[in-house]
């Protein structure tokens, strides 16, 4: 889950790359998914129930990093962008403000 650097990174992963294309500087933010027959970029949401489960020291080892907390997100929250192909939602990306930090 190797977040990609900056607009241009995400124009060439959406032309040839494989979903999810995962969008942020430190910590996955947003992430470029196919969904429903759709191109998106969708905000990460993060289930607080698991990263408390997860982060309780019950369960909590010497080794936990705030990656562990990141990989319990998922794509599914705020749509930003939606196409109906890969070469249109180049477009829509190429067109719209990137987000700093994405």
């Amino acid at each position: 889950m190797d977040p990609i650097d900056g607009k241009q990174d995400a124009i060439a992963q959406v032309e040839g790359g494989a979903f999810p294309i995962w969008l942020g500087q430190g910590r996955p933010q947003a992430a470029i998914i196919e969904e429903d027959g759709r191109f998106r970029i969708r905000a990460v949401v993060v289930d607080p129930q698991a990263v408390a489960a997860a982060s309780t020291p019950r369960t909590r080892t010497p080794s936990w990093m705030p990656v562990h907390q990141v990989a319990r997100g998922w794509p599914g929250g705020e749509i930003f962008a939606e196409a109906a192909s890969r070469e249109e939602l180049v477009e829509v990306i190429r067109a719209m403000p990137w987000p700093p930090g994405w």
